[in-house]
């Protein structure tokens, strides 16, 4: 493979960056939620490196799942400072005052 991949998690990434110039040999991304997926820029794993149990324990509801949000971040832009979770990619972000 012509570059080595910054996501050993993501096998599947190492054929994209090999085709990522030949739009015939590429699937569109989905447009929809990616749980699981990292969010991008900001975000953290919600994993204590040391203890492996969360750092935060705040649960997101979604329809009938209850789980341990796997991603956090802070706002601290606004009046109040945040505390954001969420699932992964595009998905619902969640709001905690802090």
């Amino acid at each position: 493979m012509s570059e080595v991949s910054d996501h050993p998690s993501i096998p599947a990434l190492d054929l994209v960056l090999d085709h990522e110039n030949c739009k015939e040999n590429c699937t569109p991304a989905p447009n929809g939620p990616l749980p699981g997926v990292h969010p991008g820029v900001g975000w953290h794993h919600n994993l204590n490196d040391e203890t492996s149990n969360p750092i935060f324990t705040e649960y997101l509801i979604d329809g009938d799942l209850e789980i341990i949000a796997p991603y956090f971040q802070f706002d601290m832009d606004s009046d109040s400072p945040k505390l954001l979770l969420t699932r992964g990619r595009r998905c619902s972000v969640h709001s905690h005052t802090l």
